[in-house]
This record gives structure tokens, sequence and C-alpha cells, in this order.
């Protein structure tokens, strides 16, 4: 057993939006012991809300589906961790690398309620990134991470009304603090000081399919990217790019990662960096934003899955920059939505807003959330 798989009705949340009541239900958090005859399996998994049945499936060389383990009992179904003992069917397996998962079934659902906001734990002020751990072969499918930009007083001197410090938030499916951030809600930092109240630290972040989360930063004595080991957080974050110029976001497809840096109105650079090494090397693409309508500072960049990109940016009144954007394989704009016509998606009716200029992709790349 080399591989874990884990099979879901839905993998997109997000954060805005989500509860542990009314959530599409998946199964996380698989581990497995073998008997010493290789006859049984003890598995381990969470659900994040309850489930109507389960099937622990086996899979071939080639990822075909060739047997699978109902569970039914009405303990294994609920909410929360379990742990289970089942046979394996042997007779429907061939000697070679087997893979399995679960596949969870419940009632879908396409609306679950806001996070209440007098709660701490989800009590931000100025949240700058949320992403999901969607890929079902990483360690830490189903993590919700959340990047914090400032601490102590608003960006206005006020006293903040939210409880977190800055810093990256990490919550498991049931939407908990992952390794008790909770105590008293400090954001991990990597050891990186910077700004810490001011929207010019901590920005956009983004994850690989391995699971580690990349963090922008445009703070002037830690501008660069970073990543952090989801297995120990609590480590110094590795420099994956000190740059030049402040940066804006980060998106990580595969072994490329892509930024937007020193963006400003109308100008800033969108570049395109090799993994391979790291730090990374010189960007092996660079080119300027202005030629792509970028506008603002508040930007984010996710890949479509497909060679292009989804972009957002922050909007305050019509003008020329639009706050939802394609970009096709070469960076050129196919299509965009605006303030003047969109108002229903991107802002309320008469007051042509869009400051959020946050987004988000399932991992088949069909299903996008602004």
């Amino acid at each position: 057993m080399k591989k874990i798989f884990c099979f879901v009705a839905a993998a997109l949340v997000s954060l805005s939006a989500l509860a542990v009541d009314g959530v599409n239900v998946m199964a996380s958090g698989l581990k497995a012991t073998f008997n010493d005859d290789v006859t049984e399996m003890t598995i381990d998994y969470v659900l994040n809300t309850a489930a109507t049945s389960l099937e622990v499936e086996f899979f071939d060389a080639d990822k075909e589906l060739v047997s699978l383990v109902e569970l039914n009992d009405a303990a294994l179904l609920t909410a929360g961790a379990h742990q289970t003992t089942i046979e394996i069917p042997a007779d429907d397996l061939e000697e070679g690398v087997i893979s399995w998962g679960i596949h969870a079934y419940g009632a879908a659902t396409t609306f679950a309620d806001v996070l209440p906001a007098d709660d701490n734990r989800y009590n931000y002020y100025l949240p700058m990134g949320v992403v999901v751990d969607n890929n079902f072969e990483s360690e830490f499918f189903g993590r919700v991470y959340v990047c914090e930009s400032t601490d102590g007083a608003s960006d206005g001197g006020s006293p903040a009304t939210k409880a977190q410090v800055r810093g990256i938030y990490i919550y498991d499916t049931q939407m908990n603090f992952v390794n008790g951030q909770d105590t008293a809600y400090l954001g991990y930092d990597g050891g990186l000081a910077g700004a810490r109240n001011s929207t010019s630290g901590f920005r956009r972040i983004a994850i690989d399919e391995a699971g580690y989360v990349y963090v922008a930063s445009m703070d002037d004595a830690t501008k660069g990217v970073y990543r952090m080991d989801p297995a120990h957080p609590e480590n110094d974050f590795v420099t994956i790019l000190s740059a030049a110029n402040p940066v804006n976001a980060v998106e990580i497809v595969g072994n490329k990662m892509y930024t937007f840096e020193n963006i400003t109105t109308g100008s800033g650079e969108f570049k395109t960096y090799d993994l391979s090494t790291i730090p990374v090397a010189a960007a092996t693409q660079s080119i300027p934003t202005v030629e792509r309508t970028i506008g603002n500072a508040f930007v984010t960049i996710r890949s479509d899955k497909r060679g292009g990109f989804w972009v957002t940016q922050n909007r305050w009144g019509l003008d020329s920059y639009k706050p939802f954007m394609h970009w096709n394989q070469s960076a050129a704009t196919d299509f965009e939505m605006s303030l003047g016509v969109n108002e229903d998606l991107l802002g309320a009716v008469g007051n042509n807003v869009s400051y959020r200029g946050q987004l988000a992709l399932n991992i088949a790349g069909d299903l996008l959330a602004i």
C-alpha cells in the first residue's frame, strides 16, 4: 500500500461560506495498519459531517477500481474521527502496488451558513488569503489555511475587533484549529519579523501538490515568497524567493511558481519561476501587468488547471480595470467581468464595489468561487 486516495462528493470549500452543518461530506486523515499476514487492515479516518454510507475502495496500479468494502454501521458514519478493522478482499487484488481510499456518501448541498462572527476562531481583521488542500493524495487533504496580515490595532489606529495575530492559521475539516491555535490566536509567522500592523505584510497564499503552503510578503524587511511545512508549521519558513520588490500574490502549478510583484496602479510584473532549485533562480518569464489591466495591489491569481489563470483584483467604483478576468496560456485576457454590468455577482447594486479580490477552484478546475 503505497498511496492514499480520498474521494469526496465535493472538495471545494470557501471560508466565508462554510459551517460544520450543511457541508458536503468528505473523509480525510486516512491511515492504515495491517495484521501480520496482511489479511486485515485497521483504518483511521475523519468525517467532516455525517455520512449516509461509506465504501473502502481498492485500486490497481493503473488506479482502476477493483474491489470495495461497504461500511454501514451507524457508529462509523457520524462526524468526527473513527477507527475500524476490515478484511482485505485479497481474492480481487493482484500482486503489486495497491491503492485504497474512502468514498463518503451523503446529501449534497450547495449552500452552508456563514461561520459565526462572534466565534473568535473565525474573527479576522485583515485576512489576505484562504486556501484549501483539496488534493486527494496530500497527507493534509481537507485542511483550510487562512493568512492574517496584521495584529494589534487596526491600520487606522483604532482598537482591533479581532482575536487573531498576524500569521497563518490552520483548520481541520470540521473548522477547528489544528495544534490548539485557539489558546492565544497566534498565527504561524515562520520566524519572520516585518510589519505587523499594516496590509503590507503577509498577503496571498497558495498550496502545492504535496501540501506545502506558500505565502507572499510585501513588507520591506521580508519581501518575497516563503514556504510553510504543514507537518511542522512552528518551524522557520523556507525562503523560496527573496525579492527586490514586494510580492502581492503567488500561485503554484506543478514545478512552477507564478507571482504578481510590485503591483501599483497600472504597473508591476507577472513572473514565472522554476521550483527545481530553492531558493529559486531568476524568473523564466516576466510580463508587465500594465499590458494585462492590473490596477491594484490587492490581486489574486489561480490556475484554471488547463494552463491559464483566473485573476481577481480590488476595485472601488467603475474604471478600466476589470475586477474579474481569465487569462489564456499566453497570459492574454480572453474573458472579463465589469462592475458596471455584473453588480449582482461582484458587488452591491449601486455601490459598484468589489474589494475582496479572492477566488478558489476545486481540484478539477470546473467549479469556481469568488
